[in-house]
């Protein structure tokens, strides 16, 4: 069973089916009572958004989750649905729901993918991947969870390049790691099991993060790929060549 009963959703579903091909929300409260928002977007083909009332009675009374359909698409979040989770607080959920937008016919409507602080932690090792919500941040935030240092959750676009220079997202892997807690080593050689590394994965800017576990071993989450311990076979050359930065987190020992 996910963040919510199957019984719970086989009530929800029928709402995402009903407003096909726009996009439907509906918040789930914690005591799993649920109610069907109204989508005040201009395009509800394509985009969602609140009403002025349900946003303040929302943050009044935060739900369990947020959930909205993405009609044909996938589950993966939006840059948009991303800033919007972090900016709540909530977990959110994406419900992908399949049919003919010509017709309204529906012929499925998928369980939501949660993410969010709400979502129990799943194994590090391999987690299907999703944009988003299992990346290679993901897996590197969780590790320090499970060792009892929370980190704040941040924003990372797939395309930096929409985004002017300076801007945070131009280059997430640059501005975030020290506002989140993060001091750069001097030199790689200076790495210790536990440690935060960024690399450029075939790119010029960095672009992917890991987590030093010690002999040579990487804790990373490859674009499309499951999460994995990853034997580097020769660490100069590899951290050389991806212009790899090493960060300690403030108030850890950096062991695994």
């Amino acid at each position: 069973m996910g963040l919510i009963s199957d019984d719970v959703w086989a009530q929800i579903a029928p709402v995402f089916a009903l407003r096909f091909p726009c996009e439907g929300i509906v918040a789930v409260m914690p005591d799993m009572t649920w109610r069907e928002l109204e989508n005040t977007a201009a395009d509800p083909l394509r985009h969602f958004d609140l009403s002025f009332a349900d946003k303040a009675e929302l943050a009044t009374n935060p739900p369990l989750a947020l959930i909205h359909s993405h009609p044909n698409g996938n589950q993966e979040p939006s840059d948009a649905d991303t800033i919007s989770a972090l900016s709540t607080g909530w977990t959110w959920g994406i419900s992908v729901v399949h049919g003919l937008p010509e017709t309204g016919e529906v012929f499925s409507v998928g369980y939501p993918e949660f993410w969010g602080d709400a979502v129990p932690i799943p194994p590090l090792l391999g987690r299907r991947y999703l944009w988003g919500v299992r990346d290679c941040w993901s897996v590197c935030r969780d590790y320090y969870r499970l060792k009892g240092h929370e980190l704040k959750d941040v924003p990372r676009s797939r395309d930096p390049s929409l985004y002017p220079s300076g801007h945070p997202q131009s280059s997430p892997f640059r501005f975030y790691p020290p506002s989140v807690g993060f001091e750069p080593l001097d030199s790689w050689l200076d790495r210790r099991p536990g440690d935060f590394v960024t690399l450029c994965w075939r790119d010029h800017v960095p672009n992917h993060c890991a987590i030093y576990l010690g002999n040579s071993k990487l804790l990373h989450q490859p674009r499309d790929q499951a999460s994995s311990e990853w034997t580097v076979n020769n660490e100069t050359t590899l951290y050389t060549n991806m212009s790899a930065k090493f960060y300690r987190l403030k108030g850890s020992n950096a062991t695994s």
